[in-house]
């Protein structure tokens, strides 16, 4: 769903187009990121804003804020080496493009660099091919299916809230789709993230009604999960609506996160701000929408800490 994209960290210092309207195209709510390649991509963007001599210093800054901005809600983690022994940033990146690749990477000026390769005022126009962004997709309902189209998310957010009603864990269908989101966080950021689980009273089972055993097994190590059962007040807002949250922004799932099988689809569709942000605040331990039941703390072990 979402569009990956290599962006010469050069650009970010160029005037036609700025880098506060390039950065316009880019967030997770637009369907479009910009890969963290190198991984220090943001300290070689605000060197080259930096080191521009005809760039004014009122300007400097607007650059180096947009850059920031841009880290904390357009950018992804790449996962790809960078290789410091060849010519320029574009031969690492083409290389690293033949082994996983890029949607577009985004230059400064397209000299005949390749199909691949877009200049950053090209990429302005929202109609070009490799610019188009998809902002909602038709899934198979399974764990595998939901965790690989979300996958940026679980590689790139430290929030990862799952918000659905029926979330349950001795449903092996809730189980297999937690575990295939889980397996894509990567190793290293695993003692970082935060991640929730928000249901609601209703028709499933209490919330601690697992096996430690098979749940132990589900959660890798580093990862704990927070949960939060909820109930709808009388006349209140109705906790239907299936979401993954983060911090970023988030994407709605119509059926829900049950792995019901390939024979069955999921609606999948990026959350506007609004939608979003409204999703969020009523989850808030501090929210009045709904009433909280019970929150708890899952190890990875599968034991049960009291929030």
């Amino acid at each position: 769903m979402l569009r990956e994209y290599a962006l010469d960290p050069e650009v970010a210092a160029a005037s036609n187009p700025s880098f506060l309207t390039l950065s316009n195209l880019f967030g997770f709510d637009r369907g479009r990121v910009i890969s963290r390649f190198p991984g220090n991509w943001v300290k070689h963007a605000i060197n080259a804003v930096n080191e521009a001599e005809e760039i004014g210093d009122l300007q400097k800054h607007k650059l180096v804020e947009a850059i920031a901005r841009a880290k904390e809600d357009k950018m992804v983690r790449s996962g790809r080496p960078f290789n410091p022994g060849l010519p320029d940033w574009l031969s690492s990146c083409r290389e690293e493009h033949i082994k996983n690749p890029f949607d577009a990477i985004i230059v400064a000026e397209n000299n005949g660099g390749g199909a691949e390769v877009i200049s950053a005022e090209d990429a302005t126009d929202e109609s070009h091919p490799l610019v188009i962004a998809k902002r909602d997709a038709v899934i198979e309902a399974t764990g595998a299916a939901i965790a690989t189209t979300l996958n940026f998310y679980f590689r790139s957010c430290r929030e990862l809230y799952f918000h659905d009603k029926y979330f349950q864990l001795n449903n092996p269908k809730y189980r297999d789709t937690l575990g295939a989101c889980l397996a894509e966080v990567p190793y290293e950021k695993r003692g970082e993230i935060q991640c929730q689980i928000h249901s609601c009273e209703g028709r499933v089972a209490p919330p601690r009604q697992f096996q430690k055993d098979i749940v132990g097994k589900l959660i890798p190590d580093g990862i704990s999960i927070e949960w939060f059962h909820w109930k709808e007040k009388e006349d209140g807002k109705k906790f239907h609506d299936r979401y993954l949250l983060t911090e970023v922004g988030g994407v709605s799932l119509g059926a829900g996160f049950s792995s019901e099988g390939a024979h069955q689809n999921v609606n999948v569709q990026l959350l506007g701000p609004s939608v979003y942000e409204t999703a969020r605040e009523s989850i808030d331990k501090g929210s009045h929408v709904y009433e909280l039941l019970e929150a708890f703390r899952i190890l990875s072990d599968g034991t049960i800490e009291e929030i």
